[in-house]
């Protein structure tokens, strides 16, 4: 009969007591019981289960059986090698539960949505979040969304995770952040979308807990009000169209159409009252495999990290992100737009290269503007070392050139590698 690593089978360490493993056990077979779940893979799955649960579950046997599994796990290694092994098996199972765990959170969280019950999802939020937000305000918001949307299938998948990790100027211990998959049936009118967002699960006060990423949910209820007063579905048809028309469908932020409404509107502001504004690019490269995830967590993040009252949209493509700063001349856009690349290659941690220009409008041609404020690009590389720190390897400066057609350009000159 061939030997099998019981412990790897049950998912537990070999220094798990009895009651962790039967908890263990249990769990695997609400995830891989035939009734549930069907498929060949689930029989023969079942099978190593009770198998093992079998020699595990029963203390003699298993201290026979853990005599054999030292022996070949172990064997040829020296005393210090051992007790290494020992510890790097026990930290790779610990990591292994607390995934399974956080991940366990998240999926209550979305059936907890999903059945309204909103005051035992609102529990499992952070601290952070239950101080920002109130439990009036969170329902309210859910059944506003309720009234539009009403949520389906969803899919949750283990992204990545992250040791002393800053989410709204709080540090957090540990972090893990998963890639889910939902599934929306607009109530009115009956299509079904699909969409792709990440979520923090935070481990504080030795639990885990989700991170909203709301600081507040007024504006959030008000929208949702609206579209629930509007009756006619043909009407609310029309408004998401026009709402969709100038939105980019990745990152939810505007599109170019949208984006050029709202700068022309500052263009006239500018040249009825002569206010300075600038134009700013940030174009975001990373491989295939995580260049749209990477997008969207650069979106969010430079979303929370602009005013309130600049414009961002993106330019084209999904990953170049444009910028309208009030108030603002070219030097001060300059430093501003340094800022936003310092707040990403800090918060994003994945390897991508940035790109960034920045223009300065002065009473002519806004389309013109743009577009140097583009041409001007220049890159700044970096990338993210498991359980490292960020390794900046250039040096990010600017420089300004004077007066191009009465526009001040500061642009990213060509960098210096180390």
């Amino acid at each position: 009969m061939q030997w099998e690593d019981y412990y790897k089978i049950l998912q537990v360490q070999f220094t798990a007591e009895q009651e962790v493993i039967e908890a263990a056990y249990k769990r695997l077979c609400k995830k891989y019981h035939p009734d549930i779940k069907e498929g060949k893979h689930s029989d023969e799955k079942m099978k190593q289960l009770n198998c093992a649960y079998a020699i595990l579950g029963n203390r003699d046997k298993r201290a026979i059986y853990h005599a054999e599994w030292i022996k070949k796990s172990f064997k040829g290694l020296m005393k210090d090698d051992f007790e290494a092994a020992i510890n790097c098996e026990i930290k790779e199972k610990e990591v292994e539960i607390e995934i399974d765990v956080a991940c366990d959170l998240l999926e209550q969280y979305f059936l907890d949505l999903a059945a309204a019950k909103y005051e035992q999802a609102y529990m499992k939020l952070s601290e952070y979040n239950k101080k920002k937000v109130t439990i009036e305000d969170f329902i309210e918001w859910q059944e506003c969304v309720s009234k539009v949307f009403k949520l389906g299938n969803f899919c949750i998948k283990f992204f990545k995770e992250s040791q002393n990790y800053e989410i709204s100027k709080v540090k957090y211990k540990k972090v893990r952040e998963f890639c889910v998959n939902v599934r929306d049936k607009n109530v009115k009118t009956g299509k079904v979308s699909e969409e792709t967002v990440s979520k923090y699960v935070l481990f504080e006060n030795e639990e885990w807990h989700i991170n909203l990423g709301y600081d507040e949910l007024k504006s959030v209820i008000i929208k949702f009000k609206y579209l629930e007063k509007v009756r006619n579905p043909i009407d609310i048809e029309k408004e998401f169209n026009k709402v969709l028309l100038k939105m980019d469908t990745t990152t939810g932020l505007l599109n170019k159409d949208g984006f050029m409404e709202k700068a022309e509107l500052e263009d006239l502001r500018s040249q009825r009252y002569g206010n300075v504004f600038s134009i700013g690019m940030i174009k975001i490269k990373a491989s295939p495999q995580i260049e749209k995830l990477c997008v969207l967590n650069c979106a969010q993040l430079l979303n929370k990290s602009i005013r309130p009252t600049d414009i961002m949209g993106i330019w084209g493509e999904s990953n170049i992100f444009v910028f309208l700063f009030t108030e603002t001349n070219g030097v001060n856009a300059c430093n501003a737009v340094k800022k936003l690349h310092k707040i990403l290659k800090e918060e994003i941690k994945m390897e991508f290269t940035l790109y960034g220009g920045v223009a300065e409008y002065r009473k002519y041609d806004l389309l013109k503007s743009i577009r140097l404020a583009e041409t001007k690009r220049r890159y700044a590389q970096v990338f993210y070392q498991k359980n490292k720190e960020f390794k900046i390897i250039c040096k990010i400066t600017f420089k300004k050139v004077t007066n191009i057609k009465k526009s001040n350009i500061n642009m990213f000159p060509h960098l210096n590698f180390n």
